[in-house]
């Protein structure tokens, strides 16, 4: 009986001990430009919806859809200070992300600098374009489609033809019912070829909800001479 008290006592230890090695968080950023922490957690926020698995795709061989699963990236609060960092989690059951751990964390640190340097540098700039998606979104509720229109690129309006575009936001108003919420969650940008010149898209996030709907909403935008929509999605 003593014996198997024993062997039952020691094996959650010895399980305990595997499955700590099996997952690993590394550090990739401290986030603590900013005096207001508040600002710090947003730009964690920011950070966090990028999509890093392209690169990691042409990156490493053997990189797919299942082995970006075993990765997951996160903004963190510590409890004890109250600061922010972005962090990746790996897990190292995976014989493609343990062949190239080293490679994974680096590309992580490199473009997540990358970013977080042009957000601190472009503040000004993302908040001309958090503040004009709202615009366009206040004129599609209050149903002024041709404003919404007028503020569309030049790519949109060559591959839409205006009626059926405005008949498709009727449509979707009475699918969706009237808005009752709507809460700005991150901003982004990607370089993107447009007609054959490189851009800077500005991807900006809305959590939405409507009397009948609810979900993610999300602008692409683009600044030339002014701002303009470029791209629109969700619900």
């Amino acid at each position: 009986m003593r014996v198997l008290y024993l062997v039952v006592f020691i094996f959650p230890i010895f399980l305990s001990s595997c499955s700590s090695k099996l997952v690993e968080y590394e550090i990739i950023k401290v986030l603590n430009h900013y005096e207001q922490n508040e600002k710090n957690i947003q730009l964690g926020r920011d950070l966090l919806y990028y999509n890093y698995i392209p690169g990691l795709k042409n990156l490493i061989d053997g990189f797919n859809e299942e082995v970006a699963k075993k990765i997951r990236w996160e903004y963190f609060i510590k409890k004890s200070n109250q600061e922010v960092s972005f962090r990746i989690k790996i897990n190292l059951k995976n014989r493609v992300i343990v062949k190239n751990r080293r490679k994974i964390i680096d590309y992580f640190k490199k473009e997540v600098e990358k970013n977080y340097q042009f957000h601190i540098k472009n503040e000004a700039l993302f908040s001309q374009a958090v503040n004009f998606s709202q615009e366009i979104y206040s004129h599609i509720d209050k149903g002024e489609f041709e404003k919404f229109w007028s503020k569309c690129n030049a790519l949109i309006k060559e591959t839409n033809d205006k009626k059926e575009f405005i008949a498709k936001f009727r449509e979707r108003e009475s699918e969706i019912g009237s808005l009752k919420a709507r809460e700005f969650i991150s901003k982004q940008y990607y370089n993107q070829p447009i007609n054959g010149e490189n851009k800077k898209i500005f991807v900006i996030n809305f959590s939405t909800e409507y009397s009948k709907k609810k979900g993610r909403e999300e602008l692409s935008l683009v600044l030339s001479e002014k701002w303009e929509v470029i791209g629109i999605r969700g619900l």
